[in-house]
C-alpha cells in the first residue's frame, strides 16, 4: 500500500516537471502606435547644435570693442564739422579787401574805424571794429537759403575777442510771411580767441533771399573788437 502511494507520488511529479520544462517563455508584447520612439534630428539653431553634440565646436564670443579716446572723439567732431562747413559764405576770414579798408563781399555801416590786425586766429588779417557812433555798427552779409536747407538747423560760426562782455554780436535772421526771425547772441570777456555760434531753424515758408549773417558791435565804445573765421553750416 505504501508501495503504491510512492509510485503515483513520483508519477505525478515527473509529470509537474515534464510540464515546466517543455512551457515555452511568454514573448514580449509588440509595441503599439501610442508607443514613442526618440530620434535624434538636426537643429538650425547653432546653440541647439551644440547642446546636442558635445564635441561640436561653440562660437567664440564677441569681444568688446576699444573706446576711443577723448582726444580721437574731438579730432572726429573737428573733421566732422570741417567736412560739413558751407562754402557759400564769402571771405569768410576778411583776408579780401577793399581801398577803404572794408572787407570785400560784407556790407559795412555806422562803423567808425574799421581796419585790419595782424593778431589773426586764421590767415593774416582779421575784422577790428571800434564803433563810436549813436547806431550798432553793423558788418553783414546775404546767405541764399538753399531748398534742401529748409526744415533743418542753419548754424553761424565766429571767433571773436571782446573787451567788455555784451558789446559784440552775432547774429542770424530771415523772414517769412511778413514777420522777422533773428537769433543774436553776444561774447564774452575775453583776451583769447572764443567761438561762439547761432543757431536758427529754416521754415519751408522762409524768403530764399532774407537770410542774413550779422556782426555787430553796441554803440559808444573805444575798445577794439576783433573778429576772424566765419563760418555756416546746415544741421
Amino acid at each position: 500500500m505504501k508501495v503504491r502511494t510512492l509510485v503515483i507520488m513520483l508519477s505525478a511529479v515527473g509529470c509537474a516537471v515534464s510540464i515546466s520544462a517543455c512551457t515555452p517563455a511568454e514573448e514580449p508584447a509588440p509595441l503599439t502606435d501610442s508607443t514613442s520612439v526618440p530620434v535624434a534630428t538636426a537643429s538650425s539653431s547653432p546653440a541647439a547644435s551644440s547642446s546636442s553634440d558635445p564635441t561640436a565646436p561653440k562660437p567664440e564670443a564677441k569681444k568688446p570693442a576699444a573706446k576711443k579716446s577723448q582726444a580721437s572723439k574731438n579730432n572726429a567732431r573737428k573733421k566732422s564739422a570741417a567736412r560739413k562747413l558751407d562754402p557759400r559764405l564769402l571771405n569768410p576770414s576778411f583776408e579780401k579787401r577793399g581801398a577803404n579798408g572794408a572787407p570785400e563781399h560784407w556790407n559795412v555801416s555806422n562803423i567808425k574805424n574799421i581796419a585790419a590786425s595782424t593778431d589773426a586766429y586764421h590767415g593774416v588779417h582779421v575784422l577790428a571794429l571800434t564803433s563810436e557812433s549813436e547806431d550798432y555798427g553793423i558788418v553783414v552779409q546775404p546767405v541764399k537759403a538753399r531748398k534742401n536747407d529748409l526744415g533743418k538747423v542753419f548754424v553761424a560760426s565766429a571767433m571773436g575777442k571782446a573787451p567788455k562782455p555784451g558789446q559784440l554780436f552775432l547774429e542770424l535772421l530771415y523772414k517769412a510771411e511778413g514777420k522777422t526771425t533773428k537769433n543774436t547772441v553776444s561774447w564774452p570777456a575775453s583776451t583769447e580767441w572764443t567761438q561762439l555760434e547761432s543757431k536758427l531753424p529754416l521754415p519751408k515758408t522762409i524768403d530764399a533771399d532774407s537770410l542774413r549773417l550779422k556782426i555787430m558791435i553796441r554803440p559808444g565804445g573805444k575798445d577794439k573788437y576783433l573778429v576772424d573765421n566765419v563760418s555756416v553750416r546746415i544741421e
